[in-house]
């Protein structure tokens, strides 16, 4: 039986629900690479998990196709910040047979693991297929699906879209905090960093549509507070994102540019 859909912390909310959090793990992945829950969302990444029953589940697949869009939507407007997992809802496959369901699918998650199903349980149970969103320092559930629905691009978009809103200020601060002064700017803008750990920064300044008009060479950083001039005279009048990323994650901090 399907069950009802959640969009986004906001329509919970007014809906007089609470969100429920996910549940932690730390795993490798069948490529061998280690994922730890809990560190990537407070890192400020938002987190998709599907559980599908493979080879031939179609809403497994159509969804799989879906998710693989809006994975590639988000890397392009916001580098690093949604990240995609498939899982085998039951226990009974194979990272091999997972590999070669991706591959003949043209799908390529950023993590694919097995044995889902007590996982999946967490949320509801395996539907064909289930899906969850993750977010937040408080480890948030901003979105669910059992079983396949024709809107679900739409819905996960919106969902994904409000908690980037949430969380668009928030740097780690156990790695880095971050700041811009003045704002708004006129001909240089200023990041001030602290920074906790030694670290590569790449800096990048993107237009209200997301799109890249401004990068500078990647900032090799050591302990302590900095301040890194960023001329922004050539920079049309209006609202812009000045996104940082490096070995906590990727964040993004509004400014405006004015005359």
């Amino acid at each position: 039986m399907q069950r009802p859909l959640l969009l986004s912390l906001s329509l919970l909310t007014a809906a007089g629900l609470t969100a429920q959090t996910a549940v932690d793990f730390t795993l490798n992945d069948c490529a061998g690479a280690s994922h730890h829950l809990f560190d990537e969302l407070d890192q400020g990444k938002i987190v998709i998990l599907e559980f599908a029953m493979i080879p031939s589940c179609t809403p497994c697949i159509q969804a799989g196709g879906i998710l693989q869009t809006v994975r590639n939507n988000f890397e392009a407007t916001n580098p690093g910040r949604v990240k995609w997992y498939t899982w085998g809802g039951v226990d009974a496959y194979t990272c091999a047979q997972m590999s070669d369901w991706e591959t003949s699918h043209s799908l390529v998650p950023d993590g694919t693991f097995i044995d889902g199903s007590a996982m999946a349980t967490n949320y509801g149970g395996f539907s064909m297929p289930t899906i969850v969103a993750l977010a937040g320092t408080d480890h948030n559930k901003i979105f669910e699906q059992h079983g396949f629905v024709t809107n679900l691009q739409g819905h996960i978009t919106d969902a994904i879209n409000a908690a980037l809103t949430v969380s668009v200020n928030e740097v780690p601060m156990s790695t880095i905090s971050a700041s811009l002064a003045p704002n708004p700017a006129n001909d240089v803008v200023n990041l001030n960093v602290s920074m906790r750990s030694t670290m590569d920064l790449s800096i990048t300044v993107y237009d209200n549509a997301g799109r890249v008009v401004k990068s500078l060479p990647k900032q090799a950083m050591t302990t302590g507070a900095h301040t890194l001039p960023i001329a922004v005279d050539e920079l049309a009048i209006g609202p812009y994102l000045l996104g940082i990323s490096g070995s906590f994650g990727s964040q993004r901090i509004p400014f405006e540019v004015v005359r």
